[in-house]
């Protein structure tokens, strides 16, 4: 028998590894591959105090990590160390302090707006649409940025609404005057007195206010039916009107209503003022030559 041999045979045998404890990485001895190692399938076993649930993704069944995937993990975690963080909420409480970091007011009346110069023909700006919207954006988390994009798409939507409605009802207007000037040929400047002379009768300043703010002034569909009642009392030598303004242009006469609705406002619309009929002769009177009307 040789040395070797005896030695092999006498030598005992090696004691038995605890796994866990042993950690055993790619090179056996539990330390990470050598320098320039390319073995990048490698596993590391856990440590059992180690196995906690944040590295529950990066574990297999054995409890042992994948080396390429730990790494990764690192360095994207030491990537955000330093930035703001936003914890996902969990609560309404929560999406509110998310909401806050975001921009969003407490206060609906921080949000800054640039009212329009000018809203569309026969549009009032909306102050309480204005208030409902600040609240529904502070409810809804939006910062400044959305809260204006949604307030300027709003009033666009309002101009480009009032836009169509108007050339429609132009379009309508023109066509029924077509059809109404075909129905009545050479009659039609006439029966057109006769309608205003019957508007004149019984209408008074306020209704032909009325009439000129919603472009129903000059409307056919007014002029029609007006023009049925004035034919029908056409005896009546109150309704002999049609003829031509004297004395003053119709600028001059827009001119006059206007400095009479500022400057006696009040008498106007209150019946109950000692110079309100006064006032309201005068008006009635600037109308009817407007309309040219007797």
């Amino acid at each position: 028998m040789s040395l070797a041999s005896e030695i092999a045979t006498t030598a005992p045998a090696a004691p038995p590894v605890d796994p866990a404890a042993a950690s055993p990485g790619p090179n056996g001895n539990g330390s990470p591959p050598a320098n320039g190692s390319a073995d990048t399938s490698a596993r590391w076993l856990v440590p059992e105090e180690y196995r906690v649930e944040t590295l529950r993704p990066l574990m297999d069944d054995k409890h042992t990590v994948d080396v390429a995937a730990l790494t990764k993990s690192y360095v994207h975690a030491q990537s955000l160390i330093g930035r703001d963080k936003i914890v996902l909420p969990k609560g309404e409480d929560e999406w509110k302090e998310v909401y806050a970091k975001l921009g969003c007011p407490e206060d609906p009346g921080k949000y800054e707006v640039k009212k329009p110069e000018t809203m569309p023909e026969g549009i009032t700006y909306n102050e309480e649409g204005e208030k409902t919207l600040r609240n529904f954006g502070v409810a809804n988390g939006w910062n400044q940025k959305q809260f204006a994009a949604a307030y300027e798409q709003f009033h666009k939507h309002q101009a480009d609404q009032a836009a169509q409605y108007a050339q429609l009802e132009k379009q309508a207007r023109d066509e029924c005057e077509v059809n109404l000037r075909r129905e009545l040929g050479q009659t039609y400047d006439g029966f057109s007195a006769q309608a205003k002379a019957a508007l004149s009768q019984y209408a008074d300043a306020e209704f032909f206010a009325y009439l000129d703010s919603k472009g129903l002034g000059n409307d056919p569909r007014m002029i029609r039916v007006f023009g049925r009642i004035g034919k029908e009392l056409a005896g009546d030598v109150k309704l002999q009107g049609g003829g031509a303004v004297q004395g003053m242009t119709p600028a001059e006469i827009e001119a006059k209503i206007t400095a009479l609705t500022t400057d006696h406002h009040a008498a106007l619309f209150n019946a109950e003022h000692p110079d309100h009929k006064k006032y309201k002769d005068e008006w009635d009177r600037l109308f009817k030559l407007k309309h040219n009307v007797r």
